[in-house]
């Protein structure tokens, strides 16, 4: 029974990180219109905490809802775009779940785990990402054909400036949202390795 209420409570953060993203996604696209949607990343949030608090799965669940939930609420983003960021939001979200799961193994100090494996984990989902993308996002094909390097650079490169800002204040203070989240929904973040095993 205990089980099934922490599983019950982890289904219903996940829900409200998903409505958290999408109304911060809204409010930010009223404010600044798209571009400043895509330079902010609003739904990246959702995937982040999602991750760093719950484990890889819910990461990349609420990372990939999102932009779904989004489209279907308000339109936005089109098709195909919103599937291009569900997927690159989900491989965030994963990433940062199995990052803070392996990062608290060796650091107990849950600030500086929790920034750590906030970069390690955007990293690795950033290289994973563009891979994925690749084979997501037509106009690449014919790169791909020619040079996968290039092919593969100029997705690394291009999804990385364009969210240069929210991806810098995410990794600044997101893991500090985070560690007083854990708080608030008594979940201690400086068990990561219990949320690894439980995937």
């Amino acid at each position: 029974m205990k089980r099934e209420l922490g599983s019950l409570k982890s289904l219903l953060l996940d829900a409200v990180f998903v409505a958290t993203a999408v109304v911060l996604a809204t409010v930010l696209h009223a404010i600044g219109g798209r571009v400043a949607g895509t330079m902010w990343v609003p739904m990246w949030w959702g995937a982040f905490v999602a991750g760093m608090l719950l484990g890889p799965i819910h990461g990349f669940v609420v990372g990939f809802l999102t932009p779904l939930v989004s489209f279907i609420v308000r339109g936005m983003p089109p098709y195909p775009f919103w599937l291009i960021f569900a997927i690159e939001i989900g491989i965030y979200g994963f990433m940062w779940g199995a990052s803070s799961a392996i990062i608290g193994k060796i650091n107990r100090d849950s600030y500086v785990s929790l920034y750590i494996s906030s970069v390690i984990g955007f990293i690795m989902g950033k290289l994973a990402a563009a891979l994925v993308l690749m084979f997501v996002i037509p106009p690449l094909a014919p790169k791909m054909a020619s040079n996968f390097f290039v092919a593969f650079m100029s997705v690394l490169v291009y999804w990385t400036l364009k969210s240069l800002p929210g991806i810098i204040l995410i990794l600044a203070i997101g893991p500090i949202v985070v560690k007083q989240l854990s708080a608030i929904v008594n979940v201690d973040s400086n068990k990561f390795e219990n949320r690894l095993e439980s995937e």
